[in-house]
């Protein structure tokens, strides 16, 4: 009967969707989430850019292989990022509830072979596996972080091409983030039950980058700031694989050298930085002068002294606090902020939260 027949439908895309996250499971290891940049020490190449793109109507990609070679015919090129269902203007692709499949190639220079490669994809909405010449790389589930994944060297081609396969299941869940069910309709399809009022945009939504760190490398830096009359304390705390030590410089917005410190490569330890007089970070309006930015170099030195990778990160130093009384405090004063996560805001009656 059909009821019958939706039943089967139904199982048969539960188990494809349980299949496809965990047949090949391979989980991200904890890791620090440094914003891949070019420095004296790391280099970065976008794959940003048309990407092959399939839709998989019955899903059954997971299950043949798809990773295995390249993406078999009919496929459409789709820009990274996107949100692929926001783009097509076929309703099966818009309204598809499963997996679409990504693919493209891209070479490494033969200089890379001594270095550390890792792939960075900044959203990927909502569980994401990847293949990187066939080989499985690791996955992801949330669309709202990025993720990092070092790629085993023997799975690289270096000095030739090599194929980037990432398979998005856009399938939400009551434990998702956003919370969905789904549901099978009078035509045996899956339907997405939303429990929001936007679209559930999916698809590789933020940049995809590889990029460099020397075997000897910086993997996490944590800073907060404490403000006592004239003079900041930062507080750093660094994670460094490999390392013997750490040197930590502090620059102001002309580069001129404001403090400098050494600490141990342990982030449990980690090391203090005084600033006399420090320009300090206010919101537009609060300050004639909004949005000042320090720069922290943090060099990683290797067990023979020599700095084997450098990271630069922005900073502002500020303090914030909450007062029954006055509201949310930027540096002691009233920011006039009211609310947050508003969804909806209007000019005369202000936002909705």
């Amino acid at each position: 009967s059909a009821l019958q027949a939706g039943a089967v439908m139904q199982l048969h895309n539960s188990l494809s969707t349980l299949f496809f996250h965990v047949a090949h499971l391979t989980i991200v290891r904890a890791a620090g989430l440094l914003h891949p940049q070019d420095s004296e020490s790391r280099e970065v190449k976008d794959l940003t850019g048309l990407w092959r793109f399939k839709t998989d109507f019955a899903g059954v990609g997971t299950a043949e292989k798809w990773a295995d070679r390249s993406l078999a015919e009919p496929t459409l090129l789709m820009p990274v990022p996107s949100s692929y269902n926001d783009l097509t203007q076929d309703p099966r692709i818009r309204d598809h509830v499963g997996v679409v499949w990504y693919e493209r190639e891209f070479y490494l220079p033969l200089r890379w072979l001594t270095q550390r490669v890792v792939l960075f994809i900044g959203s990927a909405n909502h569980f994401a596996q990847v293949w990187v010449n066939g080989v499985a790389a690791g996955s992801h589930e949330g669309g709202h972080l990025p993720f990092h994944l070092p790629l085993e060297p023997f799975s690289l081609n270096f000095g030739k091409v090599n194929r980037l396969t990432i398979a998005v299941n856009n399938t939400l869940t009551p434990t998702t983030v956003p919370a969905g069910y789904v549901q099978i309709n009078a035509a045996g399809r899956r339907v997405q039950r939303l429990q929001m009022d936007f679209l559930h945009y999916a698809g590789i939504q933020r940049q995809v980058l590889v990029y460099t760190t020397p075997q000897i490398f910086l993997d996490d830096i944590s800073v907060s700031s404490r403000v006592e009359g004239r003079e900041a304390y930062l507080n750093v705390f660094v994670s460094a694989v490999l390392a013997s030590t750490v040197l930590i410089t502090l620059k102001d917005a002309a580069g001129s050298v404001v403090a400098r410190g050494r600490m141990p490569a342990d982030a449990r330890r980690g090391g203090k930085l005084n600033v006399q007089d420090p320009q300090l970070w206010w919101p537009r309006y609060m300050s004639e002068r909004p949005g000042y930015l320090y720069t922290i170099q943090v060099e990683v030195l290797g067990a023979d002294g020599n700095v084997s990778d450098v990271y630069r990160l922005d900073y502002g130093i500020r303090t914030v606090q909450v007062s029954n009384e006055q509201g949310f405090l930027v540096n002691g004063e009233p920011s006039g902020c009211v609310a947050s996560s508003s969804s909806k805001c209007s000019a005369s009656r202000g936002p909705r939260s």
